[in-house]
C-alpha cells in the first residue's frame, strides 16, 4: 500500500473528522487499494472501516466491497459467539448470587447504546470482573458446569496472577474471571473502581452493569500502552476512541493520576512503561475519536501510526513465512517506542541469542530503510 493510501484509511477511520465527506469520496475513487483489505483484518479494522465508509457515503470498487462483506459478516459471528457466551455465564453468576461487572471489550459491546462505534471491534474472549471474595468459588462453580482449564498447571511457563486460570466450554469461547485488571492494582481497589459509578444497562434481553467511561478508557488505554507490540494495532486504539468520542469529557485527573501513580506495566517486561510511551499511545487513540488530550498528558514528539501502517502493509503482502512476518512487525513497533529487541527464550543458548539479536538488528534496518524511501 502507499502512503498517501494508508493517510486516507486514517482520515476515515477518524470520528469527527477534519476533512470534508466529500473531499474523502474523491480521494477514494482514485486510492490504490492493494492491501488494503489484508490490514484491515490484520488491525481489526473492517467493521469500523465498512461503518465510517457508510456513514461518509464513499463508494468502493464491487470486488473491494464484497471482500469488506465477507470479512466484516465472519467477525459479527464471531462476536455474537462470544455474546451469548457473556450471557450465559453471567446468568449463571447472577443465578448463585455471585456479583461480576463486564470490562474490557464486552463491556464496551453491553454498552453499545451510550457508545455506539464501541461494538465495532472484534472481541476474543469473556472478560469478566469478580469480587475477590467470591472469585473463586465462582470459577469452581464454571469447572462443576463442564468448564475446563485451557492450559493445566505446569504446561506454560508463564503465571498470570491478576485472573484465575483460562476456561472453556463445548462453545469454544474462553472465559476469564478477573481479580482485578492488573498486578500493580489491589483486586479491592480493582472492583470499587469498576462499580463505583457503575452504569447499568440493557443489552440483549439482560440488565448488565459495566464500568463508567472514565473506566472504560482507562482499562483500554492501560491495556494497550501496557502491551507493547501487540497493543498497537487499530483495534486497540479504537477501543478508546469508541468512548471519547462519545464522552471527550471523562475525568482526566484520574487518567493522569494513575500514571503518575505508574500503574502501567509492560506486560512482557514487568518494568513501569515510561510515561512517553503511555502518552504516545493515548495521544494517537484520542486523535481517531476527533479529541485533543490535555497538553499535560501530550507527548514531547507527535505521535502517528502511518510509517507502521505503511510497513504493515507491505510486509502483509510479501511472501516471508508468517512467524519471520510477526518479527519484522514487531520490531518496527519496538524501534519507534525506544523499546530493545525481541528478547530470546530464557532456555535459547548463547549462540542463538546473538544470532536473534542480529536479526532483529536487521529487521530493524529494514523498516528505517523503508521509512526513507516512502
Amino acid at each position: 500500500m502507499k502512503r498517501r493510501t494508508v493517510e486516507l484509511l486514517v482520515e476515515t477511520l477518524r470520528l469527527r473528522g477534519r476533512v470534508a465527506p466529500e473531499t474523502l469520496q474523491q480521494r477514494w475513487a482514485t486510492a490504490e487499494l492493494s492491501g488494503l483489505m489484508a490490514l484491515l483484518k490484520h488491525e481489526g479494522a473492517d467493521i469500523w472501516f465498512s461503518r465510517r465508509v457508510q456513514q461518509l457515503s464513499v463508494s468502493m470498487p464491487e470486488p473491494f466491497r464484497s471482500a469488506l462483506r465477507a470479512s466484516v459478516r465472519g467477525t459479527a459471528q464471531r462476536n455474537l459467539r462470544i455474546d451469548a457466551q457473556t450471557l450465559t455465564v453471567t446468568a449463571m453468576l447472577t443465578d448463585a448470587q455471585i456479583p461480576c461487572v463486564l470490562i474490557k471489550g464486552q463491556a464496551r459491546r453491553a454498552a453499545e447504546a451510550r457508545y455506539p462505534m464501541a461494538n465495532a471491534r472484534p472481541i476474543s474472549d469473556v472478560d469478566l470482573l469478580v469480587s475477590n471474595a467470591q472469585i473463586d468459588v465462582a470459577w469452581q462453580m464454571l469447572c462443576d458446569r463442564g468448564f475446563k482449564r485451557i492450559y493445566e498447571a505446569g504446561e506454560v511457563d508463564w503465571v498470570v496472577h491478576h485472573h484465575l486460570p483460562t476456561v472453556i466450554d463445548d462453545s469454544k469461547v474462553s472465559v476469564e474471571l478477573h481479580r482485578t485488571l492488573n498486578d500493580s492494582i489491589a483486586p479491592e481497589e480493582a472492583w470499587r473502581r469498576a462499580t463505583e459509578s457503575a452504569d447499568t444497562v440493557s443489552w440483549m434481553g439482560a440488565e448488565v452493569r459495566v464500568p463508567n467511561a472514565t473506566e472504560l478508557v482507562w482499562q483500554a488505554m492501560s491495556h494497550g500502552a501496557a502491551d507493547g507490540p501487540r497493543g498497537y494495532y487499530l483495534r486497540t486504539f479504537l477501543s478508546v476512541a469508541a468512548v471519547l468520542a462519545e464522552v471527550p469529557s471523562i475525568d482526566w485527573s484520574v487518567i493522569e493520576a494513575r500514571i503518575q501513580a505508574n500503574e502501567i506495566v509492560d506486560h512482557g517486561t514487568g518494568h513501569v512503561v515510561e510515561r512517553e510511551r503511555v502518552y504516545r499511545w493515548l495521544t494517537i487513540a484520542a486523535a481517531f475519536a476527533g479529541v485533543d488530550v490535555p497538553p499535560r498528558l501530550r507527548p514531547k514528539r507527535p505521535a502517528t501510526l502511518a510509517n507502521l501502517l505503511t510497513w504493515r502493509s507491505r510486509v502483509l503482502a510479501s511472501s516471508f513465512s508468517v512467524r519471520v512476518q510477526e518479527r519484522l512487525l514487531a520490531e518496527a513497533v519496538r524501534l519507534e517506542l525506544g523499546m530493545r529487541v525481541t528478547p530470546s527464550s530464557r532456555h535459547a543458548t548463547p549462540w542463538r541469542r546473538m544470532r536473534s539479536a542480529g536479526t532483529s538488528a536487521l529487521w530493524r534496518t529494514c523498516y528505517v530503510t523503508s521509512r526513507l524511501v516512502t
